[in-house]
């Protein structure tokens, strides 16, 4: 059982893990994939459930086959799926004709042809043998054996390696007819994951086969494509690594299901150990030897009979299908044909239809280790000529899939002119009953032969005198002497004795004993040369004839040096357990299987529940009240299932009525021959405590981690690798999660100057923090932002780290400049309001100057005729030569000039004093004036570009309506648009040969509308988007603040409850739109020539 240990960390903010992630495709993958999205092939093994097999409708199905599903989905094609026998599929990757193998082990020989993705399952190498073959094996107990495998799987070469000169291994075609065999005994043992061969068990109801042990080695299963399709190979791969591992374990959960029957190292060493306390095993050896001497020749004589028997069964019933020609069959070679008698298909349960006549069908039955030989020695029939009589014996499989002795006989009875036989008559006959009669003598006989030369005691056989005349080989290999040494002489001059005096004083007595019936047994302590003691287990039996009567002495002999030492080990081991059971801290106890009654418990459990030992005996967890009913429920379910229960956290009623957390750990034992349960408790409740504080403040710091408005990273301090980042990171930089973790802000790029990296994490090196560090962060899309971070030096689990949090301050330093802006605004205003009263005062003394020249040089005048005089002038002469040199032409500009210079100073003053915002009935025509003659004085070298040289169209419909509003505000609006208009057109590329704003005023059912359009490069859907909010801007740092068209857009929709917004149209541009209420006024105007 495999335990998947996840940090809690992740668990609580890393919720977005389990969503699949975007592919990383290449182009040349996706190109790949979209021109063969339906023409790649899919070989699956149609018989390895239920990793991958075919339903009976033909479809792929298994483990597999819903792994492809998910990998499919993800890559956007379909395979062309087909079940083949695996060796084929093999031959397909190698050749290409096969793109990919859904469930392949990785081994030196296919990586030559395919290319593997990382294991998504792993199983265990098991191996599969009947009930009667007890006790646990590995592959060093199958030496001698038949061991199948399947052909072509890796775990046939595995297994193959492993026995070279140790076992056989047999090859078959299929999982099924693996363990078909060994339930049938035609092999011994068969290997193969777990997970397919439980399959097949309990499809097939295989009751008398078990898991015998397992290989240490697991079966790692991968996607395998092969080496013609390297891009096909990487898509896969990065498919099957973006699905999650939940995913894949839920798609492994609902197909296998792992059987723990067979039994872990360390209960059959605890089991071994149990049995050697117990004198059954040699009360059964005793009466296995006794039996074998006894019934030896006996056995032999019955099955010497048995042979003679069996032989004359088999002539008769052959005579018997002879003379009713049960089995016959009729071969025609030159045509390929045979026919069949309705016994020869009855005898293996076939109809007539469902085996024709073709001979590829009916040699298909033949049994792949006989099929080779059987048609060569048929074939060789034939080509030389149909001599003589045909016999084989082969395997044929029956109906029911078992596999039946055939022998088949023939003769040929008719030729061509050339001498080829044309007809071949012959009968099939069953000898399924001699040859298993001839397994189970041939069993019989090894069994024999093993009792008494394999066995590892001593075994002899005495006349009735002492003489030896028969050991074992294990008897002589014990003493290293040479069987005709030893046969022959008294038993106690041998050299198993070391005092033959004393040997020969108790075997004699000994003989005596055993001459009247009497089986004795002693234990007998021998010293070596070296003064070594070892303990002997010796028993003389009788060896009965035929008529009862005494006529050989049965003699065995046991070492028992090593028993007797696990048995005061065991002593040992009793005693420590005692000490451990009594002076443990936590509470043991021992209960009763059957009834649950209390047998023992030790100090910690008697004092914790205050009972005392002997009223121990008369309760059950049940009159305590340690465990609910439902946990009791759960903990005997779980022990009956795999015998052992490992730190089961569960939930106790103390005494006090409080509620205590425990951890529970069990087992199986047998006291005094009772099935009991030992168990074991530890009070965890303040640990449960301690971990729930601790869950709650790491929900709480995750919390706070994910939902603070600032960036909040933690670092390795060694390389600056990201270790964890919370969503404004995300937000702010524009880099997803997944994307950040693993890199340093180094890598990402983060530090738009990385001087100022360097500079901050030389500071916090040196003083362990840092405090408002300022730097400009670049966004992934390019752009930067003013940032403000804050650092500390710490230690998590052992690793030195970087926890850093970061402010965008981009807003607030925008904010910041603007109010440094408008204060300079503000002083501004106040001195041009200073300078144009200064300007006004010269101003009025020339417009006062124009007006008094005027008058004093007009000849009807009365005073500048009398001065005329008194001078001698004549003014009809002054008049025209200020008329002939144009003086006064010159005199009217000047009159102009001043007047149009005191309107725009006093427009100056009016605009320099927007705090007092109180609307009033205005005239939008007279608003639109003041707005373009104030933009047409606006030049900007720096920007270059020059108001007055904008072409203006405007068209200003008449009777329009008079508005409710602030004067100054719409200047501002209008002129706010009309310098942006102007500003984009100037920085256009290339220059724009005809700059043009255009200006339309319409009036609306509820206002009027005014559009402002301009002939630029137009403003781009997202930034249009943002085109309003505060602090957003497309100029260069320093070029503007991005706050005047939010401003704008407050005055009108605020200030005035209108409504601003801006279009880009077909031919190119951009359009702001202004609607304003009005009021039920309006405003005629004359024409302006």
């Amino acid at each position: 059982m495999r335990f998947i240990l996840a940090l809690l960390l992740l668990l609580t903010v890393g919720s977005q893990c389990l969503a699949n992630p975007p592919l990383d495709l290449s182009p040349e993958e996706r190109a790949w994939l979209a021109e063969h999205k339906d023409s790649l092939t899919l070989s699956f093994d149609r018989s390895f459930p239920p990793i991958e097999f075919e339903k009976p409708d033909g479809s792929f199905t298994g483990l597999s086959a819903d792994l492809v599903a998910r990998i499919e989905e993800r890559l956007g094609i379909t395979f062309r799926k087909q079940g083949i026998p695996w060796t084929q599929a093999l031959e397909g990757l190698q050749d290409g004709t096969t793109a990919l193998a859904p469930a392949i082990v990785n081994n030196a020989e296919r990586s030559e042809y395919t290319l593997f993705t990382q294991p998504f399952v792993r199983i265990p190498l098991v191996i599969v043998t009947s009930r009667h073959m007890k006790g646990p094996l590995s592959l060093d107990d199958l030496a001698g054996m038949r061991v199948a495998v399947v052909r072509g799987y890796a775990s046939a070469t595995l297994v193959k390696k492993a026995g070279q000169g140790r076992f056989t291994v047999v090859e078959l075609e299929t999982i099924r007819e693996g363990l078909r065999d060994v339930s049938f005994g035609v092999v011994d043992a068969f290997v193969e994951s777990l997970a397919v061969a439980a399959w097949h068990i309990g499809q097939e109801k295989l009751p008398n086969l078990r898991v015998a042990g397992d290989l240490d080695v697991t079966q790692d299963l991968s996607i395998g494509v092969s080496k013609h399709y390297p891009l096909l190979a990487s898509a896969v791969a990065k498919a099957l690594t973006s699905i999650p591992e939940p995913s894949i374990n839920n798609i492994t959960d609902r197909w296998i299901h792992l059987p723990t029957s067979f039994l872990g190292k360390h209960t059959l060493e605890a089991l071994r150990l149990a049995a050697l306390l117990t004198a059954v095993v040699f009360l059964v050896l005793a009466g296995i030897a006794w039996a074998l001497s006894r019934t030896l020749r006996k056995k032999i004589n019955d099955l010497k009979r048995t042979e003679s028997a069996l032989t004359e069964q088999v002539d008769r019933f052959r005579l018997a299908l002879e003379t009713t020609q049960a089995g016959f069959w009729e071969h025609y070679p030159a045509e390929g044909r045979e026919v069949h008698s309705p016994e020869w298909y009855a005898m293996l349960g076939y109809t007539p239809q469902a085996v024709t006549g073709g001979v590829e069908d009916w040699t298909a039955l033949i049994h792949p280790e006989e099929r080779e030989k059987a048609l060569a020695s048929f074939s060789a029939y034939i080509s030389e000529g149909g001599k003589g009589m045909y016999e084989a014996q082969y395997r044929l499989r029956a109906k029911d899939g078992s596999w039946r002795w055939i022998m088949g006989k023939g003769r040929a009875v008719s030729w061509d002119d050339e001498g080829r036989p044309t007809r071949i008559i012959g009968l099939n006959l069953d000898i399924q009953k001699s040859r298993q009669d001839q397994l189970e003598m041939q069993r019989t006989q090894t069994l024999n032969k093993a009792l008494l030369e394999q066995t590892t005691q001593f075994i002899g056989l005495l006349d009735l005198q002492g003489n030896l005349l028969v050991a074992n080989r294990t008897s002589m290999e014990w003493i290293k002497a040479k069987p005709e040494e030893v046969l022959g002489k008294p038993f106690w001059d041998g050299p198993w004795w070391p005092d033959k005096t004393k040997a020969e004083f108790l075997l004699l007595q000994l003989i005596d004993q055993v001459r009247e019936g009497k089986t004795v047994r002693r234990e007998i302590v021998h010293a070596d040369s070296e003064g070594r003691e070892s303990f002997f287990d010796f028993t003389m039996s009788p060896f009965r004839n035929e008529t009862g009567q005494v006529v050989n002495f049965i003699v065995e002999g046991r070492d028992i040096s090593m028993l007797k030492k696990k048995q005061q080990e065991i002593m040992e081991s009793e005693k420590r357990f005692r000490t451990i059971f009594e002076n443990a801290p936590y509470s043991m106890v021992i209960t009763r299987l059957s009834d649950g009654k209390y047998m023992d418990a030790n100090t910690a459990f008697l004092d914790r529940m205050n009972i005392s030992r002997e009223n121990l005996l008369t309760l059950s967890p049940k009159d305590v009240g340690t465990f609910g009913q439902a946990h009791q429920q759960e903990i005997l379910l779980r022990l009956k299932a795999s015998r052992n229960i490992h730190n089961m956290e569960t939930q106790v009623q103390r005494p006090d009525g409080t509620t205590g957390h425990i951890l529970y750990s069990g087992g199986l034992i047998t006291l005094d021959g009772e099935a009991c349960i030992l168990s074991m408790t530890v009070d965890i409740t303040e640990l449960k405590q301690a971990q729930e504080e601790l869950r709650r403040s790491k929900e709480m710091f995750a919390r706070l981690f994910q939902l603070s408005p600032d960036i909040i990273t933690l670092a390795r301090q060694e390389d600056g690798v990201l270790l964890e980042v919370n969503e404004t990171f995300s937000r702010t930089t524009g880099y997803s999660r997944d994307e950040a973790l693993g890199k340093s802000t180094l890598d990402l790029t983060i530090f738009a100057a990385p001087e100022r990296r360097t500079a901050f994490v030389q500071a916090l090196l040196r003083d362990g923090q840092v405090d408002n560090f300022e730097f400009e962060m670049r966004h992934r899309d390019g752009h930067t932002l003013q940032c403000s971070t804050s650092a500390r030096l710490m230690n998590i689990d052992d690793t030195p780290c970087i926890l850093a949090i970061t402010r965008d301050i981009t807003h607030l330093r925008a904010l910041q400049d603007s109010m440094i802006q408008s204060e300079k605004m503000l002083s501004l205003g106040g001195i041009a309001a200073g300078i144009a009263h200064e300007i006004n005062n010269p101003l009025g003394i020339v417009l006062q100057a124009a007006q008094t020249i005027t008058l004093r040089t007009r000849a009807d005048f009365p005073k500048n005729i009398e001065a005329a005089a008194k001078v001698g002038a004549d003014l009809g002469q002054v008049d025209r030569y200020l008329k002939e040199r144009k003086v006064d032409v010159f005199i009217r500009d000047i009159q102009g000039a001043a007047v149009r210079a005191a309107e725009i100073i006093r427009h100056m003053l009016d605009f320099s004093r927007r705090s007092e915002s109180r609307h009033s009935v205005c005239d939008i025509r007279v608003i639109l004036e003041n707005s373009l003659r104030l933009a047409s004085s606006d030049y900007d070298l720096k920007k270059n570009y020059d108001f007055k040289s904008i072409r203006i169209e405007k068209d200003v419909e008449d009777n329009l309506p008079c508005l409710l509003c602030t004067e100054t505000e719409i200047e501002q609006v209008l002129l706010n648009l009309l310098r942006n208009a102007a500003q984009a057109m100037a920085e256009a590329e290339p220059p724009l040969p005809d700059p043009c704003i255009g200006i339309r005023i319409r009036k609306m059912e509820t206002g009027l509308r005014i559009d402002i359009r301009d002939n630029g490069p137009g403003i781009s859907a997202e930034n249009r988007k943002r085109i309003f909010e505060p602090f957003f801007t497309t100029k260069t740092a320093g070029a503007g603040t991005g706050l005047g068209l939010s401003v704008s857009y407050f005055i009108i929709t605020k200030g005035h409850g209108g409504a601003m917004y801006v279009t880009a149209p077909a031919e190119g541009g951009t359009v702001f739109s202004i609607e304003l209420p009005g009021t039920t006024e309006s405003v005629k105007h004359e024409a302006h020539a």
